[in-house]
């Protein structure tokens, strides 16, 4: 019997060793492969984040596309309309061209005032104070949108703010003056 029990305990003792020293092997594979690794996940991350940005791009420069699709209908349609004999006023039509572009860059139009127009030699001024709330982004494409439909625009003034550090709306305060020649509707 205290032999079996001797034998046991050398075996286990011989299974003790195998388990240690393949435990240290291990280790070892593990401290030298640990900066490859770590390397190759470095990697993947940086080809990771590069892809991301990239199909960002993708997207941003898409949405630009698109707007310039919109601008040239839109550009058409408020040049039809002021040269046809609409009764249309060109406040009017630019109002309307400020609230189609504020909705379709998903902003909200909280108000949108025509000031007096102002004429000067051929050309009249119309001013407008406008506010919106919305994503930064979209008022950059809002602001792109409105200068290149309108044959010629100024943006006057401009304050963005928004309600708390942590929101990612803000509201804008702008004010824009289109100009048209006189007499033109």
């Amino acid at each position: 019997m205290e032999k079996k029990i001797i034998h046991i305990l050398e075996e286990n003792k011989r299974l003790l060793i195998l388990g240690l020293s393949l435990l240290v092997l291990m280790l070892l594979i593990l401290i030298v492969d640990f900066p490859l690794a770590k390397s190759s996940l470095t990697k993947s991350w940086k080809v990771y984040q590069l892809q991301k940005n990239y199909s960002s791009w993708e997207a941003l420069e898409q949405k630009i596309k698109e707007a310039r699709v919109l601008n040239q209908v839109l550009n058409k349609r408020l040049k039809e309309r002021l040269n046809s004999n609409s009764i249309l006023s060109k406040s009017t039509l630019i109002v309307e061209l400020l609230n189609q572009s504020a909705k379709k860059n998903k902003l909200t139009v909280i108000s949108l005032n025509t000031l007096p127009e102002k004429e000067s030699g051929d050309n009249s001024e119309i001013p407008f104070e406008l506010e919106l709330e919305g994503e930064y982004h979209s008022l950059g494409y809002f602001l792109y949108e409105i200068e290149e439909s309108a044959p010629s625009v100024s943006i006057n003034s401009l304050n963005l703010s928004t309600q708390d550090a942590v929101s990612t709306k803000i509201n804008s305060k702008l004010k824009i003056n289109f100009y048209t020649l006189k007499g033109s509707r």
